[in-house]
């Protein structure tokens, strides 16, 4: 629909036109897969948008299309330049409901929301327009939600073929029998949820109808008179598919949470206000708290760090690895102190360079520690880590993967030899990892353990998000949403260390050998050396990058 519109007001109104997509990658597809085969396909459109030379042209790239009288520029919902300096008189926001929105009021984009940001570029104009579409997401977080609600939400009334009664397609009134989709039919009539007829004929319509239903329907607003239009309507209505495939699909999403909220999102055009998603229950893993009698108990092996980057302050999480990946939180720390001046780093230095008192007697040192690079203090940490990189530690700047479905971690760029250099995260993938392991109830590999001294709230902010399915061009993926009113840095402290565990490659797959190396270092007296300190001549018993006794 977004590009009937643009085509209509590029060919009878031209003017200087906006196409918001949730990131920039959505924004190139869209040029290449949606916009350019309109163009070519449609002959005014063709000759009204300047041509493509098959040399650089300012004028008509992936991302800008230029025609006399004004221009189309697609940009990405998380960049803040694509909204500066512009004055637009006409704003497509497509799938708004995938801005990357944490929360209605909060936005990935650095200078704030980018639908205010977007229509803030058309205030210059009486005549502007304000696009808007999405598949809606989830109850309460859906801005396709908030705002249709604020239209005259108009929905699309088709007569009945039998009786002439004017109505809204609903599912309910889609009937078929012993769960067989060949046999739905659609009742005429209002339907209530008890299964009472309140109007129309109650007769079976089937499929067959529809077409001639759809040419005969009309729009009617319910609340007429709102300054917003709106529309609303679902797959019922649509000629590509038949309620029989509705069925189908209603059927084999029984019994799975995800697959159903992709049925009403996708399917009904509805918000999903099922079950919550996929989270953790704080007051379960307080629960758990053990009484370490050493710094860093006996199935320890190898230290690692994850270093949140906040405002006025740092956030510390120290983890113990061991057999299988078992895993110990060691401590959390909160040094304060602005990123942007040095005292705060020398407190992480502290931290860095400490020996902490393994139960056998050996003093351990922390191997990979993993810093925040993803907010305002990117310089910083980029700066900190290069200069750290090689004293017998991997101290690495990392961030947060832009796109769905992203590696648990992603190595810099061989091109790139300066150290300390940025590694990506999948988020999504090192959360579904840690979380899966603090469902565990009893010690395995994986389990998760908590010192005795740790708090209520170091738990609530590490259970502070829950797994819910978002869609990114009109496609599912899951994606992790910050409960109302949590913080989350004890959760992403948790993730860069183990996103620093995995970049050690494969000593992970050496865990067990190391407690034991370390167990045999406190016995014998010996200290158990730091990653990175290499003995010139290698011996048995010596793992690389690892313990070396």
């Amino acid at each position: 629909a977004g590009c009937n519109v643009i085509g209509f007001y590029t060919h009878e109104v031209p003017s200087q036109m906006l196409v918001v997509q949730p990131i920039k990658e959505d924004a190139e597809g869209f040029s290449k897969e949606q916009l350019k085969p309109m163009i070519d396909d449609t002959p005014v459109l063709r000759e009204t948008f300047y041509p493509e030379t098959g040399r650089r042209d300012s004028r008509n790239t992936i991302l800008k299309k230029s025609f006399p009288g004004g221009f189309l520029v697609m940009v990405g919902s998380n960049s803040a330049s694509g909204f500066r300096r512009r004055d637009i008189q006409r704003v497509f926001l497509e799938e708004v409901d995938g801005y990357g929105r944490v929360a209605r009021g909060s936005s990935t984009n650095a200078e704030g929301d980018p639908v205010t940001l977007a229509v803030k570029r058309t205030q210059n104009y009486d005549d502007r327009l304000i696009y808007e579409n999405s598949t809606p997401t989830i109850k309460g977080q859906s801005r396709i939600e908030h705002d249709y609600n604020l239209s005259d939400q108009r929905r699309y009334y088709v007569p009945c073929p039998f009786c002439g009664h004017m109505q809204v397609l609903k599912w309910r009134n889609l009937r078929w029998e012993d769960n067989d989709p060949a046999t739905v039919a659609y009742t005429c009539g209002e339907i209530s949820k008890d299964g009472e007829l309140k109007a129309g004929c109650g007769k079976a319509i089937e499929e067959h109808h529809k077409q001639t239903m759809l040419r005969n329907g009309e729009w009617r607003a319910s609340h007429p008179g709102r300054r917003i239009i709106g529309f609303h309507i679902w797959a019922a209505y649509s000629p590509f598919t038949t309620w029989e495939r509705l069925v189908e699909e209603w059927l084999n999403a029984q019994g799975n949470n995800e697959l159903l909220q992709v049925f009403v999102n996708t399917v009904l055009g509805e918000t999903w206000e099922g079950p919550a998603g996929e989270q953790i229950d704080h007051t379960g893993l307080l629960a758990r708290r053990e009484r370490y009698t050493t710094d860093v108990p006996a199935g320890v092996g190898l230290l690692t760090v994850g270093t949140d980057v906040q405002g006025d302050r740092l956030e510390v999480s120290i983890w113990g690895w061991g057999a299988g990946e078992e895993q110990w939180l060691i401590d959390h720390k909160v040094l304060w102190g602005d990123p942007h001046h040095d005292e705060v780093w020398r407190q992480l230095d502290v931290v860095l360079k400490r020996e902490w008192k393994h139960a056998s007697g050996a003093d351990l040192r922390i191997r990979a520690m993993g810093v925040d690079a993803g907010g305002h203090h990117t310089l910083e940490v980029h700066s900190y880590c290069a200069a750290r990189f090689s004293r017998g530690v991997m101290v690495m700047a990392m961030r947060g993967a832009n796109v769905p479905g992203a590696a648990a971690l992603q190595t810099p760029s061989p091109k790139s030899k300066a150290k300390g250099r940025l590694w990506t995260m999948g988020t999504e993938a090192l959360k579904d990892l840690l979380y899966a392991r603090l469902k565990l109830t009893t010690a395995a590999p994986g389990y998760v353990h908590f010192p005795i001294q740790v708090e209520d709230e170091y738990f609530r902010q590490l259970a502070s998000e829950k797994a819910v399915t978002r869609y990114v061009r009109s496609r599912p993926v899951r994606q992790y949403q910050l409960k109302a009113g949590h913080r989350n840095e004890a959760l992403d402290c948790a993730v860069l260390a183990l996103a620093a565990l995995i970049a050690l490659g494969p000593i992970r797959d050496h865990l067990g050998v190391l407690v034991d190396q370390v167990n045999e270092a406190g016995r014998s007296g010996r200290k158990a050396r730091p990653a990175g300190k290499r003995r010139r001549q290698r011996r048995a018993g010596t793992l690389s990058r690892g313990v070396e006794v």
